[in-house]
């Protein structure tokens, strides 16, 4: 059983250590079938002419469903699911064939001898076991065997029969080469795992006899007494002989050691830990590495640490000697850098939405302004237009706001209310509440106005909710939002708070939670200072908080109380002018005749920008690729008065392009539009000679008036000279 177990341990290994081969053949097996399915209609060209304009749409469509898989294969981190998509792959080609192959006679057909090369790559490529790559071979093969005799009109069985019994063989042989490279590839894993083993022993053996070499006591007391880890003898479960170093770790004399149990001095969550390595260690094994754990030192406070332990023989008595090294400020780095790591995806993923989304969003938004301008202003349609404007706007500025929290887009401050702005938040926390937190709204009031950027304002409200949500989490509580008009007194000003006493806006957010001694408050804002355990927060929340709500000119005030809560109070500049509710500016955008060439690789787009520019009066022609749009302006660059163009799109990007086309036309005028591009930012643009730089998702208005102002731009230029 030891064995089995030991052997099944060794396949798992084994299929692990595959993975990146079995992604690397993967991607070798979709090129093949990317590149020899199409490349083999010249086949249907000589033998079935009147079928090679068919076949060659089928070879088409499996050519770009392999050219899918492949790119999913090498986006996704799909581990031995790798060996699906290459499946898949092979089941599009076969099918293609199959079809093909009841397409010109089934009995008699040459292309059955595609088969084989389909056999042959996906048993041969593929480095899986052979049971896998049997199963689905079969499954292939019967579905060529039942569809010819089923689906075919009868033929000269003999040629089918031999055809078959080629097939056959080549499956066997290409099984066999398959089979042979799988148990080379287990052997050489096998003789990696030896020789690791060796190697470990190799080192075990070489550190035992570092220990005998430095047997003499006193030789053995300059190395401790200087080392940078804690070094002592646990025997008998106490600590005996520690360096100077394990008493400032431990935090006790060398005579209070002497009478504490060592698993004492362990956090009590860790000891059983400890008593497991301390057992292994008398236990005979040579080297036991003891994970992270707690220490509690002399005053009460707890320190990371990991250890060492080496059995050896202490005064004539068995024991271990121990290495202790303090860890704290690696575990602490250790949670930063996973937080980093979570908002470094977090970036990843707004910038990969960001593109796309945008491109939905300029579609949606410019085809309702569209329909709400061919509609009479009294047409009951005209309500539901505005209210999908607004909608469309409340997602522009959410992917603005993603963008900015990832940091990949540059802080914006306005006038906003913030109301909007709080009731969004809490109907997000209300869904993640626990249920022993009830939430309550205190006054709200709606006419509360600030200059800043919501972003980052939401960003210190969100900070303050998941404070609060936590000093709960144990007991329950209340937890109350509000927001108010108020004043600060002077006292309380910070000398860089531009708050005057008259002018406060007031967001508060109270809870009944644990609540805080009065000397943790004066340190709750400095960085990384945090009540929280190890783990659960950095001590960054409040710091930052404090940091922006001083960059908008205001301050925080905390109150708490232990036992019943604390309150956290944000004050900043009130805003007395009133925001009236914006309404859809549907008034007549600039118009013009110029020639204009659009370019863009999303369809829907192309339709939209095509439709507004010539209800604007303008004569437009559209391509839906970069190369197409460079080509059309070779063969006449002094066809058009401007270029809109796309960022990112396939072969050549918008940049690219604009520099392609100011290279035939430097005074040409050009807007790039993007919706976003990590290479792609206005002084990009700018330094590439593009007049205008356009975000998606834009408005009809957004589109006529960069137009306008780039066309005019240049007529200044010309004027000017």
């Amino acid at each position: 059983m030891q064995n089995a177990g030991t052997d099944k341990e060794i396949l798992q290994g084994f299929r692990r250590d595959q993975e990146p081969l079995i992604r690397e053949r993967v991607t070798v097996l979709l090129m093949l079938g990317l590149v020899l399915v199409p490349l083999f209609g010249w086949v249907d060209y000589v033998l079935y002419h009147d079928l090679f304009a068919r076949f060659m749409v089928y070879r088409s469509t499996a050519a770009v469903i392999c050219l899918m898989l492949n790119v999913i294969n090498r986006k996704l981190d799909l581990r031995q699911n790798s060996f699906y998509i290459g499946i898949t792959g092979t089941y599009v080609v076969a099918v293609t064939l199959i079809i093909m192959i009841l397409e010109t006679g089934g009995y008699g057909t040459p292309y059955y001898a595609g088969l084989n090369l389909v056999f042959l790559a996906f048993c041969t490529v593929l480095p899986v076991r052979v049971s896998h790559l049997g199963i689905h071979t079969a499954i292939i093969y019967l579905a060529y065997v039942l569809s010819v005799l089923i689906l075919s009109e009868p033929g000269n069985e003999n040629l089918f029969l031999s055809n078959n019994m080629f097939v056959l063989s080549t499956v066997v042989i290409a099984l066999v080469v398959a089979k042979v490279g799988y148990e080379f590839r287990l052997r050489e894993y096998r003789v990696r795992l030896d020789l690791q083993r060796v190697q470990e022993k190799l080192r075990a053996y070489s550190r035992n006899l570092e220990h005998t070499v430095t047997e003499s006591e006193e030789k053995y007391q300059v190395l401790v007494e200087n080392a940078h880890d804690g070094i002592f003898v646990i025997q008998d479960g106490h600590v005996g002989f520690p360096n100077p170093r394990a008493l400032d770790l431990l935090g006790h004399s060398e005579d209070a050691l002497s009478r504490i149990p060592f698993i004492d001095l362990v956090q009590e969550e860790d000891r059983d830990l400890i008593r497991a390595k301390l057992r292994e260690t008398s236990n005979g094994k040579e080297v036991v590495f003891v994970t992270p754990f707690r220490i509690i030192q002399g005053a009460g406070e707890g320190i990371w640490v990991d250890m060492n332990l080496v059995p050896i023989d202490w005064k004539g008595r068995p024991g271990c000697l121990s290495f202790l090294r303090d860890v704290t400020e690696r575990k602490r780095m250790e949670v930063e850098l996973i937080q980093a790591q979570k908002m470094e995806a977090i970036g990843t993923l707004a910038g990969g939405i960001a593109h796309d989304f945008n491109n939905i969003l300029t579609a949606i938004l410019g085809y309702t302004e569209l329909a709400h301008l061919q509609l009479p202003e009294d047409h009951p349609a005209c309500q539901s237009l505005s209210q999908v404007l607004k909608a469309s706007n409340r997602a522009k500025n959410l992917v603005a706001q993603i963008l900015t929290f990832s940091r990949q887009r540059q802080h914006e401050r306005k006038d906003f209310q913030m109301l909007p702005m709080i009731e969004e938040t809490l109907g997000f926390i209300e869904a993640i509440l626990p249920a022993t937190v009830e939430l309550r709204r205190g006054r709200m009031d709606e006419t509360v106005m600030v200059y800043g950027d919501p972003t980052q304002i939401n960003q210190v409200f969100m900070n303050l909710l998941t404070n609060a949500i936590h000093a709960m989490r144990d007991e329950g509580g209340t937890l109350e939002v509000s927001l108010t008009k108020g004043t600060l007194p002077s006292n309380e000003l910070s000398v860089d708070s531009l708050i005057a006493l008259e002018r406060c806006a007031v967001l508060s957010v109270r809870d009944t939670g644990h609540g805080m001694e009065t000397d943790l408050l004066g340190r709750i804002f400095d960085p990384f200072f945090t009540t929280k355990s190890l783990g659960e927060g950095t001590g960054m929340g409040l710091s930052v908080a404090m940091g922006i709500v001083k960059s908008h000119g205001g301050t925080i005030r905390v109150t708490s109380e232990p036992g019943r809560g604390s309150t956290f109070e944000v004050f900043l500049p009130l805003l007395e002018r009133s925001l009236a509710e914006k309404r859809e500016d549907f008034a007549e955008s600039p118009r013009g005749h110029e020639r204009i060439l659009f370019v863009d690789d999303d369809e829907a787009l192309i339709q939209f920008g095509e439709g507004i520019l010539q209800h604007l009066g303008y004569q437009v022609l559209t391509r839906n690729g970069s190369m197409e749009a460079l080509e059309a302006f070779k063969f006449s660059p002094d066809g058009f008065d401007l270029v809109i163009t796309d960022q990112t799109m396939p072969k050549m990007t918008g940049i690219k392009l604009a520099e392609e086309l100011l290279r035939i036309r430097p005074d040409l005028p050009i807007i790039l539009c993007t919706g976003y591009s990590v290479q792609a930012g206005e002084e990009a643009a700018r330094h590439a000679g593009i007049r205008k730089f356009l975000l998606k998702p834009y408005t009809i208005k957004d589109l006529a008036e960069a137009v306008r102002e780039a066309l005019d731009s240049k007529e200044s230029e010309a004027v000017a000279l």
